[in-house]
C-alpha cells in the first residue's frame, strides 16, 4: 500500500490495512490533496484559528504512522529502530505550524501505542513509538510518558494548539500531565469546578 492510499483510507474511514511500509518516500500530488483536505477539516473543527499547514511535516508523520502500523502487524520484523530516512527527515518541532501539521497524522499515534502495549507491553516497538511521540506532546497525551519541555512550551504559546492539548488531556484522563506545572492552571480552568478529574470519559479513535 502506498503512503497515499494509506493516508486516504486513514482520513476517509479511520481504518487501514497495514502493509509493508514503502521506504521510497512518496510525495505525489494526490497525497498533497489528501493532506490538504484533512487540514481543512481539522481547521473547521478547531476552536481557534489554526497554524498554517506544513506539508513536509504532515507527510513525515503519516510515513511514521504507516511504518509503525506495518511493524505492529508484522512482528516477525525484529528491527524496531526508526528508519534513517524518517529519523533524518523529522521536523525540528520549533514552530506551531510543524506541531499542527505533524498532528494530522499523529492524532492517531496514541491509538497505535495503546494497541501495541496491549499486544506486548515490553515490545521494543512500544518503546520506539513512545520515544518518537515524546518529542510531539500532542501525540502522547494519555500515554503517561515524559514530554519534551521546549516542545510543550511551543504548543502553549499558540492558542489553537493549547486548546487542542488541554482538550486531549481531559478527554484521555491524563492525570499526570494535568498536574504538569505548565499545564495545571490551564486544565483547572478547562474543567472548572469538576472535582473528580478521572470521571471524564476517554474518547479513543478508531484506527
Amino acid at each position: 500500500m502506498t503512503i497515499t492510499a494509506f493516508t486516504r483510507e486513514l482520513f476517509e474511514t479511520g481504518t487501514v490495512i497495514a502493509e509493508p511500509w514503502n521506504s521510497q518516500a512518496e510525495f505525489s500530488s494526490e497525497l498533497v490533496e489528501v493532506i490538504e483536505r484533512a487540514h481543512a477539516r481539522a481547521q473547521a473543527e478547531a476552536a481557534f484559528q489554526s497554524p498554517e499547514l506544513d506539508l513536509n511535516a504532515a507527510a513525515w508523520s503519516l510515513n511514521v504512522l504507516a511504518w509503525g502500523s506495518a511493524l505492529f502487524i508484522n512482528r516477525t520484523e525484529v528491527n524496531t529502530e526508526l528508519p534513517a530516512v524518517l529519523a533524518n527527515a523529522e521536523p525540528r518541532g520549533e514552530t506551531a505550524s510543524e506541531h499542527w501539521s505533524v498532528d494530522l497524522g499523529f492524532r492517531f499515534f496514541h491509538s497505535l501505542i495503546v494497541r501495541c502495549r496491549r499486544a506486548g507491553p515490553y515490545d521494543s516497538l512500544v518503546q520506539q513509538l513512545i520515544a518518537v511521540g515524546s518529542r510531539w506532546p500532542l501525540a502522547t497525551v494519555g500515554v503517561h510518558t515524559e514530554v519534551d519541555l521546549h516542545k510543550l512550551e511551543v504548543l502553549l504559546l499558540d492558542r489553537c494548539l493549547r486548546s487542542l492539548l488541554i482538550d486531549r488531556v481531559v478527554e484521555r484522563n491524563d492525570d499526570p500531565l494535568s498536574k504538569h506545572p505548565l499545564l495545571e492552571s490551564h486544565v483547572a480552568q478547562a474543567v472548572g469546578s469538576q472535582p473528580n478529574f478521572k470521571s471524564w470519559s476517554v474518547n479513543s479513535m478508531r484506527f
